[in-house]
Formats: C-alpha cells, sequence, structure tokens
C-alpha cells in the first residue's frame, strides 16, 4: 500500500455457520434484513488496485456481529447474562431483525457464544491487529494509521429508524462523535465524496 490506510467491511457476510442453529429455520428473506448485501463487491475492485488492504468477512452478523462487544449479550440471546431483556437485541447475537423479526427463539449456550467469539470475533479482530502491526512495520511506529469501516443502509429510513420515511443522503460519513477519528481525517474523506 502506498498509504497507511486499510478497509473492513464487517457486515457483508451471509455465510450462516453449522452451529448457528437457531437461524436454520429463519427464511432467506429475513437473512437478508440486516445484511450490508455487495458492499464487499463494491469495495474490492478498487481496493486491490490502489492497492488498499481490505478485511472482509464472511459470516453474518446475526451470528456474531463484529462491531458489537462480545459483552453485548442479553438473557433472551446468551443463557445466564447478566444484561436484562431487550438490552441487547440487536448485539452480538442478534435476537431480533430492526424489523421487528424473532431470530431467536431461545438463548444459546454459554459455551456456544465463547466458542462463536473465539472463531469469529477474535480472528477478525487479530486479523484487523495485523494489518496495523504491518502498515507500522511499513510506514514507521509513530504513523498514523486510518481505517475505514464501510457499511451500507436503506436509502430511506424505515419504520424502525428514527428518520423513518426521510430520504437519507447517498453516503454517510461519521467519526462516532469526534471520537473515532481525527476531525482531519474525517474532513478529508467528505472532502474525497465532494470531489466525485
Amino acid at each position: 500500500p502506498r498509504l497507511p490506510i486499510f478497509l473492513t467491511i464487517p457486515h457483508s457476510g451471509e455465510t450462516v455457520p453449522t452451529e448457528a442453529l437457531w437461524l436454520k429455520s429463519v427464511s432467506p428473506e429475513v437473512l437478508l434484513t440486516d445484511v450490508d448485501r455487495f458492499v464487499d463487491q463494491l469495495y474490492r475492485d478498487t481496493a486491490s488496485a490502489l492497492p488498499v488492504p481490505a478485511l472482509m468477512t464472511s459470516v453474518h452478523r446475526y451470528v456474531a456481529d463484529l462491531n458489537r462487544y462480545p459483552d453485548d449479550v442479553d438473557v433472551d440471546g446468551v443463557e445466564g447474562a447478566s444484561a436484562r431483556s431487550g438490552e441487547f437485541a440487536k448485539g452480538f447475537h442478534w435476537v431480533l431483525t430492526t424489523q421487528g423479526q424473532k431470530l431467536m427463539q431461545k438463548p444459546i449456550s454459554a459455551q456456544l457464544h465463547a466458542q462463536l467469539v473465539r472463531e469469529y470475533h477474535d480472528g477478525f479482530h487479530a486479523e484487523v491487529e495485523r494489518k496495523v502491526h504491518a502498515l507500522r512495520g511499513k510506514f514507521g511506529a509513530d504513523a498514523t494509521i486510518y481505517h475505514l469501516d464501510c457499511h451500507s443502509m436503506p436509502s430511506t429510513g424505515t419504520a424502525a429508524h428514527a428518520d423513518a420515511g426521510k430520504r437519507r443522503p447517498d453516503v454517510v460519513i461519521s467519526d462516532f462523535n469526534g471520537k473515532s477519528a481525527s476531525a482531519r481525517f474525517k474532513d478529508a474523506v467528505i472532502a474525497a465524496f465532494d470531489q466525485v
């Protein structure tokens, strides 16, 4: 890579592994409700051509949402969880879709939860760390590493969103209220899209 930057695309995966038995009876249409479908394909060729390292996952976010903490589970999702019912309906394991369809009829065991964390969350985040380490090896230990976490969303807010019925912008840039990126980086990304 010519710049200390990499991409992650954590929600395009559609693979439901065999151990996710609770999703086996869910219809294909419902399984697609919250997938960032084709975002991996949207970025793949450009990332390869630049080149920019990109981490794309195959596991379905209902099984293990890689943008959530493993502790983001409640009693509806994992047996023995400390969070009350409904607190993490869209947590590490999704109990409900954004449209309110029930995905879990009963919580999974703590052992299965731990297995899914090891297999999917830990592997994904270890790979993120490897990408950061490789970029620091190339650009220097003190280099600022830039990371774009790429997603999609409905073009119009649905009934499940605060902006229900409203048309949304084509591109949304977020820095998590100044917590996940510097203002300089955020402004540079916005400026790049303004030129398109």
